[in-house]
């Protein structure tokens, strides 16, 4: 029995074999990896350049992925039956240069930390994921970010990577190689693609291999893997799917955040039995899919935004074309065909599974997907605001008007018109004794005014202040702040010179500017365009103080909007002490 069990394997195992060439030369190349993407399934070529990938559980359809160190990588398209044997060469290009670890990492800047946090934040995990922590770019320095101006449509930011990507994994218990095909970041949005080969870690001990699994089936349950192979096996509502076909909103008819309401309105259920499965020759499925259906996933707990009355995850399927290709386990052949949104869109890199990846039949303490606490953090971040005020001056004298304007800063800009309407402001001498006391309202994030100070003020060193009562909620440090020095009428300083703003890359600005008279009066003509890191014109709102040289003395060390504005980037420690 046994020796016929290994002759049915041979029988109908499907295999893929042949050779990695050197494009230029035509010299083998040994030790290539070959493997299948977005898989565990891989294997090395010998001393002759030759593999042979023999399985019986490949897929019908797959990409099949050649790469050197020092070589373009390839990826093929390949078809195969079951039983069947196919022959797939590659001849990859040599790289025209190859940059040391060293000399990559010397070539980093502000502008690339910056974009490398912007492309961690889509490729890992998002924020609120407790596996967030657990996961890293062992080589994040082989990242080149580049401003890419086509003819047509808006600029945006492109990433390429000289190797490929490494991503520890320690909370699904993988080791991703990650070959980076394109990234774009533009109008605030993101998009990458890539082929990803997963090498299963060994887990420590019995705790951390308990870990692995737990997040595995996590991560799988309610993915589009999950729903589209109870598609196929027709297991729809008893793998915990429930699935509605939305329309669009009605113009005499406004949406409500409740289902019950919505039930039958804005969305009307799907059978499975409606939706159609097509094989194809390749051994792949055609699912014909509604242009857009809501998923509800009744077997997870889950806060939910979309739904007041809802308390499991919500997600939507698209498809642009009226179908998408799967193949027999449940994996979209071509991902541009489907789009997800909500929570079925969630996962990243972080929780991505491989392909032949397969659950036990149960399921068993299931890991929490959102850390709540960090979710409260964030709730109560989200409602943090701080002002920026600027002066018409950096220096007074007693008797003068303080003309000021500025603006409110929000950890969140949806809460603009929801937080603080009264901003006050404080003139503190050196002894921290109030001076003066003012309240100004605070309209469309934005505020101005004036204080007048006293004839009798004596000179010294006093300091401005600006808060809100909400702000007295979270710790001083949130409360605007700054030097404003007094002098004795008639004494001056010397003018210093001020160095130029740092934007990073981010930022610049173009002035243009000329004087002429008219009607007996001198004219200022200013022309000034902001571009970003895109070179797109930016729309602002502009503070502007006009002064005379003469008169009025330039200081360093003052505030600017710049740095007020990496409170943004700060996080209270212990928000609930």
């Amino acid at each position: 029995m046994f020796f016929l069990a290994l002759l049915m394997v041979r029988v109908n195992a499907q295999t893929i074999k042949g050779k990695v060439i050197d494009s230029r030369t035509q010299e083998p190349l040994q030790f290539t990896n070959v493997f299948i993407n977005n898989t565990t399934i891989g294997t090395t070529t010998n001393e002759d350049g030759s593999y042979t990938l023999s399985r019986p559980d490949l897929p019908g359809t797959f990409q099949l992925v050649a790469s050197f160190v020092g070589y373009s990588t390839s990826s093929i398209e390949v078809s195969i039956g079951e039983g069947e044997t196919k022959n797939v060469d590659f001849a990859l290009d040599p790289l025209a240069s190859v940059l040391s670890e060293i000399e990559l990492k010397s070539r980093r800047d502000k502008p690339w930390e910056r974009n490398l946090k912007r492309f961690q934040d889509v490729f890992l995990a998002l924020p609120d994921d407790p596996i967030a922590g657990k996961l890293e770019i062992t080589n994040p320095w082989v990242l080149e970010f580049e401003k890419v101006k086509p003819d047509k449509g808006p600029n945006y930011i492109r990433a390429t990577a000289q190797e490929p990507l490494v991503l520890e994994n320690n909370a699904l218990g993988y080791r991703v190689t990650y070959y980076l095909q394109d990234y774009k970041f533009y109008n605030f949005k993101s998009t990458y693609f890539g082929l990803a080969f997963f090498e299963n870690k060994t887990p420590k001990d019995s705790a951390q291999s308990a870990e692995y699994l737990v997040n595995k089936q996590t991560s799988y349950l309610g993915s589009i893997k999950h729903l589209m192979r109870a598609v196929l096996l027709q297991q729809v509502p008893e793998q915990g799917f429930n699935l509605y076909e939305t329309f669009p909103e009605q113009m005499n008819r406004r949406r409500t955040n409740t289902y019950t309401i919505e039930l039958g309105e804005s969305i009307v259920p799907i059978s499975q039995d409606s939706i159609r499965r097509i094989p194809l020759r390749n051994g792949n499925f055609r699912i014909i899919w509604p242009k857009r259906v809501e998923v509800h996933f009744l077997k997870k707990n889950y806060r939910n935004d979309y739904y007041l009355d809802v308390y499991h995850p919500v997600g939507w399927v698209e498809a642009p074309l009226g179908y998408f290709d799967i193949d027999r386990n449940g994996v979209p052949i071509h991902p541009t065909q489907v789009v997800l949104s909500g929570y079925i869109g969630r996962p990243r890199m972080g929780r991505s599974l491989p392909h032949d990846y397969f659950p036990p039949e149960t399921f068993e303490n299931l890991a929490a997907e959102v850390d709540l606490l960090k979710s409260l953090i964030n709730k109560w971040e989200n409602l943090r605001e701080s002002p920026y005020l600027m002066t018409n001056k950096p220096y007074y004298y007693p008797g003068e008007t303080v003309w000021f304007g500025g603006k409110m800063l929000y950890k969140n800009q949806f809460y603009q018109d929801t937080l603080s309407r009264v901003l006050h402001v404080d003139l503190i001498s050196e002894g921290s004794e109030m001076v003066l006391s003012n309240q100004y309202p605070i309209e469309e994030g934005g505020f101005s005014g004036s204080i007048s100070l006293p004839d009798s003020l004596p000179q010294g060193d006093y300091f401005i202040r600006a808060y809100t009562e909400w702000m007295r909620n979270y710790p001083e440090r949130d409360f605007y702040l700054r030097a404003f020095p007094v002098l004795s009428k008639g004494l001056n300083i010397e003018s210093q010179d001020v160095e130029q703003f740092d934007f990073l890359g981010d930022l610049e600005f173009q002035m243009k500017d000329s004087t002429y008279f008219e009607s007996n009066q001198q004219v200022l003509e200013v022309e000034l365009s902001m571009k970003d890191a895109l070179d797109e014109l930016v729309n602002a709102e502009m503070m502007i103080s006009a002064t005379n040289p003469e008169l009025v003395s330039d200081m360093k060390g003052q505030s600017n909007f710049i740095e007020a504005y990496d409170w943004l980037n700060q996080e209270e420690k212990n928000p609930f002490q």
